[in-house]
């Protein structure tokens, strides 16, 4: 049915190109001049951009009204409903003058077209008219800004019960997710860059003990319901942007540099489930910016559960350093990693001397 409406349109276009190409020839039949402007050709200009203004501010309110489900999903989130009401509010503000501005402006073209006898009114110059139009936009956008912030501030601001908080840290590389969970300790262990390596994928440092009981899990991630959590976000290799649209949560993944988002789940996968009335609704965590030439299939299953269910599954899962994983491939301490560095940039200095010396 698609294909069909626009095989439609696009024959429409071409008979009404045909047609005023007819028009135009048969004027020069009649020997008038078909560059001449006439006061019929300035009113039927007039009503024309009169009817397309008007056929594209009805298309516009169709659009949102057909496809506002695909705009964003249903907020799962506690802050969720505060950012749909800034989202609410801001196309609120800005729809109402792109509005009244094509309608003045769709007006105007059909009420003052140019005819004989009728002559513009031309202001050079109103310096009531123009701070009127630079100070209310300035006003309306300044306080949107503040209101921003102020959702902003209350998602991001730390709560008063920081021990309560479940930090999970995410990262991101092409293309995939792996998230890390503390173990007993409710301490993630130290990480770096210079130690990934094998199966070492997180980069733990494995001479901090608050290491050997974090847990590792890839391709998915999960949460308890009710219960604030602090996404930390690290990138191993470009940027990425962690999006979690049901939950209202979006942050760049940087490499050399955490970030972190705080949220609070209040539906689990279940709830979702029947709210939605869909047995294959899954939250998804995915990145939102252009990272290579899979980066559509960059994705991770988020699966948001009772405080108990959680529990029971983490205790299910392996040690990262008691793991069999681990132990494959020895992982390597920072200063060993810096003193091979050194040894092997030394190795190439006295390499490029002998070098030169033979030649």
């Amino acid at each position: 049915m698609g294909t069909l409406t626009y095989i439609v349109i696009v024959l429409g276009l071409l008979a009404g190109w045909k047609l005023i190409r007819v028009y135009e020839l048969s004027e020069e039949l009649r020997g008038s001049d078909t560059e001449e402007v006439t006061e019929s050709d300035n009113k039927w200009n007039g009503i024309l951009m009169l009817v397309m203004t008007l056929g594209f501010l009805a298309m516009a309110v169709y659009e949102v009204i057909t496809y506002q489900q695909f705009l964003l999903p249903p907020a799962s989130s506690l802050h969720g409903p505060e950012i749909d009401m800034l989202l609410f509010v801001t196309f609120v503000i800005i729809g109402i003058p792109f509005v009244a501005c094509h309608l003045v402006l769709g007006w105007f073209a059909f009420a003052y077209f140019m005819k004989e006898g009728r002559e513009a009114y031309y202001v050079s110059h109103n310096n009531r008219l123009e701070f009127i139009w630079t100070a209310i936009p300035t006003v309306v956008l300044f306080a949107l800004i503040f209101y921003g912030l102020a959702v902003w501030d209350s998602v991001i601001y730390p709560t008063e019960r920081e021990e309560e908080t479940l930090v999970v840290e995410v990262l991101g590389k092409q293309f995939q997710w792996v998230s890390r969970y503390p173990g007993d300790d409710d301490t993630l262990g130290v990480v770096n860059y210079r130690l990934i390596e094998g199966t070492n994928t997180m980069g733990l440092d494995m001479e901090d003990p608050n290491a050997h009981d974090d847990i590792v899990i890839l391709g998915e991630m999960h949460l308890p319901v009710n219960r604030e959590v602090r996404l930390q976000f690290r990138s191993q290799d470009v940027i990425h942007s962690a999006y979690l649209p049901h939950f209202r949560v979006q942050m760049n993944c940087v490499p050399g540099m955490a970030t972190s988002f705080r949220f609070t789940p209040t539906k689990t996968s279940q709830d979702m489930k029947e709210e939605l009335g869909d047995e294959k609704f899954e939250y998804l965590i995915l990145c939102n910016k252009i990272c290579g030439s899979a980066h559509y299939t960059m994705k991770m299953l988020v699966v948001v559960e009772s405080e108990e269910d959680y529990n029971k599954w983490l205790g299910e899962q392996k040690v990262f350093y008691a793991s069999e994983e681990s132990k494959v491939i020895p992982v390597e301490t920072l200063a060993e990693v810096e003193e091979t560095s050194i040894e092997e940039e030394g190795t190439s200095e006295e390499s490029e001397e002998v070098e030169n010396t033979k030649i």
